[in-house]
C-alpha cells in the first residue's frame, strides 16, 4: 500500500492516525521512521489521542502554559503507547533496502507485526551502481516480497513529484509518483491525499484555517473500488 502526496500535505499525519486505529483494535504494528525521530513521532501519537495541535502545542509549553491535569493525561497517554505490545518503532537515517529488511525481520521474529509503516521511500537508498528509478524498482519489489512472505501489510509512504503543483487544480494522480513508475506497479492499493485549501492559502499568501477538509484518493486498488473519500484535517 502507498500513500503518497506533496510535502506538509499530512502524509506522517495520517499514517500516524491509521496506525493509532490499529493499535486501539490490538493489531501489531512496526513503524519505520526514516526522517523523523522517535520522539517525533511519538510525541504525534500522543497529540492524535489528545486531540490537540503539535504546534501550538508546542508554544504553550515553551510559555508555561501546560495545565497538571494536561501533564497527567500526557504521561497516561505515553504510558498506553510505549508499553501496548503492539506497538514498535525505529529509527534509521540514511538506511540502504537490505539493512532496513535486516532490521524488520529482526523485528518480527522478535514479535510478528501486520502492519509495517515506512515513512518514507525517499530516504531509502539502493545499489548506487544503478540509476534512482531501477533502485526504486528493486526497493519495492524487496517490499513486496517481504509482505509476501510474512503475510504483512506494508504501508510505504512516497513523494509526488513537482507536476503536481503546476497542474490546474494541484489535483494529484497516480502517474505523479516520484522517482519510478514501479512504486505504483508493485502496490495493491495507491491512496493520494490532498488539499486544496493549502493551495488557496498559498496563492492568496495566508494562513491555512486550522481545521480543512482532506480528500483521500484511492487511485488504484487492486482488490476493491477506486474513488475519493473526505476528511477533516
Amino acid at each position: 500500500m502507498v500513500l503518497g502526496a506533496r510535502p506538509s500535505m499530512g502524509k506522517s499525519a495520517l499514517m500516524v492516525t491509521i496506525a493509532d486505529h490499529a493499535l486501539k483494535h490490538d493489531v501489531p504494528i512496526f513503524i519505520s521512521s526514516l526522517e523523523m525521530s522517535d520522539e517525533e513521532i511519538l510525541d504525534r501519537f500522543f497529540a492524535k489521542r489528545m486531540g490537540i495541535d503539535m504546534s501550538s502545542f508546542e508554544e504553550d509549553v515553551k510559555r508555561g502554559k501546560i495545565s497538571k491535569k494536561t501533564i497527567d493525561f500526557m504521561d497516561l497517554t505515553a504510558e498506553a503507547i510505549l508499553e501496548n505490545d503492539n506497538f514498535a518503532i525505529n529509527y534509521s537515517s540514511n538506511i540502504d533496502i537490505d539493512e532496513l529488511l535486516l532490521v524488520a525481520n529482526r523485528q518480527y521474529r522478535k514479535k510478528p507485526f501486520k502492519i509495517w509503516f515506512i515513512d518514507h521511500l525517499r530516504f531509502i537508498r539502493g545499489d548506487s551502481k544503478l540509476q534512482r528509478y531501477e533502485q526504486v524498482a528493486k526497493i519495492t519489489t524487496a517490499l513486496k516480497a517481504f509482505a509476501k512472505r510474512n503475510n504483512v501489510d506494508v504501508f510505504l509512504l512516497s513523494q509526488l513529484s513537482k507536476d503536481v503543483v503546476n497542474r490546474k487544480g494541484n489535483k494529484p494522480n497516480m502517474a505523479d509518483l516520484r522517482e519510478s513508475g514501479a512504486v505504483a506497479e508493485d502496490a495493491d492499493i495507491v491512496m493520494l491525499l490532498h488539499r486544496d485549501s493549502y493551495y488557496k492559502a498559498k496563492e492568496a499568501n495566508r494562513e491555512e484555517e486550522e481545521i480543512v477538509e482532506a480528500e483521500i484518493i484511492v487511485d488504484k486498488n487492486r482488490n476493491g473500488s477506486i474513488g475519493t473519500a473526505t476528511s477533516k484535517f
